[in-house]
């Protein structure tokens, strides 16, 4: 029997030796792990950053597209109201050039019907010149000898008479040739005018044209220059795009990195308070069944006790004469458990009322990550060294350390119910030790699996976590 009571107590002792191997193992795995998923973290997040900043860019390279489209379309426009324009003025050059080469063709023919005047104003002036000699012939006779050479008097008078007429013809061709003279000048004149303002305006035009051919000249540069512009641009859009494709892709993997990690470091925390329950279980059940002997124990001490005091009585009664008083027992009285009889039980940690985490689920944080379980008490974060109470008298049952929990106290109030306080800096109180409501039992610290000091504080009935906050 006391065989199988050693085996069966090492058996359960190496449970809890593989539990706490188990979990410094898993601690620095874990550590590991939270690191891995940290840079992965700021990768995406650099990643996110990047892809945020390379939107930005490509919406004001789209931006620039668009405001470059829209100029070009401005140019094109004017490039067309220039080519019109330019259209419009060699017509009005066109219409020019055959008004001056009418003019000139005007011209040549004044200049012709210049010579031609000259020539016939020549003649005239020959014909005049004769005139003028042949009257100045006939002037130089008298009129006698103008009778003498007659052959008749009516000869005599038609000679006198002819050198009247030649007077007043010769006097009208002498006007004649003036006018014609004078009409000669004016069309020369004209005609030089003529050719000059057509010249003028010819020139203006020209200009014009130089200009607006310079202008649309310009214009197709201009537009050269912005499609290239928008060559580039769109090179630049089509690079914004392959390199979001990169981001997404390399953020992709790195979440699914991320998700795995966060699912192995899930699955091994789920595994670990598996077994950490388990152990808990275990120690529980051995915690109270160590209660109970402790409490059979003590009933059947008291009973001895009382035994002992009986028979010491009726020894009294039947002697008359006193006796000394007989020898105390050897047998040791074990504590007594007080049975909890109901009533609102005191606060854990006098002065501290914050709680950090409720009973109930809950989300918690590892390596960076979130993780939900079930919590099985409440948390109450105090400074290292605070006072742990006992919230109700009762028998301490358990005093050490526990997986995850790191130092543990348990304290049994009979009828099933008892409260566990964990992850202590250290112990007040020692197994089997009988404890009133409000004495001090341990001390709040950051033991076992913790992230900062607190008091993990559970009511327990039957073995069961019930949430403490229905019993304080």
């Amino acid at each position: 029997m006391k065989v199988k009571k050693s085996l069966k107590k090492l058996t359960v002792q190496f449970l809890l030796l593989s539990i706490f191997v188990s979990i410094f193992v898993f601690v620095p795995n874990e550590i590991v792990k939270a690191d891995q998923l940290a840079e992965i973290e700021a990768e995406i997040n650099r990643l996110t950053s990047d892809q945020s900043d390379l939107a930005i860019k490509k919406q004001q390279s789209e931006a620039d597209l668009v405001a470059l489209q829209a100029r070009r379309a401005d140019e094109e426009d004017e490039l067309a109201w220039l080519n019109s324009r330019s259209e419009e003025v060699q017509e009005a050059y066109k219409s020019l050039k055959i008004r001056q080469d009418a003019v000139l063709a005007m011209q040549q023919a004044s200049l012709d019907n210049l010579e031609q005047a000259k020539e016939n104003y020549k003649a005239k002036l020959d014909q005049y010149g004769d005139r003028v000699e042949s009257m100045f012939g006939m002037q130089q006779k008298s009129i006698l000898e103008l009778l003498l050479e007659c052959d008749s008097l009516e000869g005599f008078f038609t000679s006198v008479k002819f050198m009247r007429i030649i007077t007043d013809e010769d006097e009208a061709a002498l006007d004649d040739l003036v006018e014609d003279k004078e009409e000669l000048i004016e069309l020369i004149d004209k005609t030089e005018k003529d050719i000059e303002e057509n010249q003028a305006e010819l020139d203006e035009i020209q200009v014009l044209l130089d200009n607006i051919e310079s202008d649309i000249n310009f214009q197709v540069d201009e537009i050269a220059y912005i499609d290239n512009s928008i060559n580039e641009v769109n090179s630049q859009i089509d690079t914004y795009a392959m390199l979001e494709g990169e981001i997404q892709a390399a953020m992709a993997q790195a979440q699914a990195n991320a998700d795995k990690i966060r699912a192995e470091m899930e699955a091994e925390a789920e595994r670990q308070r598996q077994a950490a329950a388990a152990a808990e279980a275990e120690r529980q059940r051995q915690a109270e069944a160590e209660a109970a002997r402790a409490r059979q124990q003590a009933e059947a001490a008291n009973q001895q006790t009382n035994v002992e005091s009986a028979e010491s009585a009726q020894y009294t009664q039947s002697n008359t004469v006193s006796q000394p008083a007989p020898a105390a027992s050897s047998v040791p009285v074990a504590p007594v458990a007080p049975v909890y009889s109901g009533g609102g039980f005191a606060w854990p940690v006098p002065g501290v009322y914050t709680i950090s985490s409720y009973f109930g689920y809950r989300s918690f944080p590892i390596g960076g990550s979130m993780y939900s379980d079930f919590h099985t008490g409440i948390d109450i974060p105090a400074p290292t060294g605070t006072p742990f109470v006992s919230p109700a008298d009762g028998i301490v049952t358990f005093v050490g350390p526990i997986a995850v929990g790191g130092n543990a106290v348990i304290i049994d109030f009979g009828n099933g119910l008892s409260a566990l306080g964990c992850h202590l800096s250290g112990f007040n109180a020692s197994v089997g030790q009988v404890v009133s409501a409000g004495q001090t039992v341990g001390f709040i610290g950051s033991t076992g699996f913790s992230t900062g000091p607190h008091l993990h504080f559970e009511i327990r009935v039957n073995g069961s976590s019930v949430n403490p906050l229905n019993y304080l």
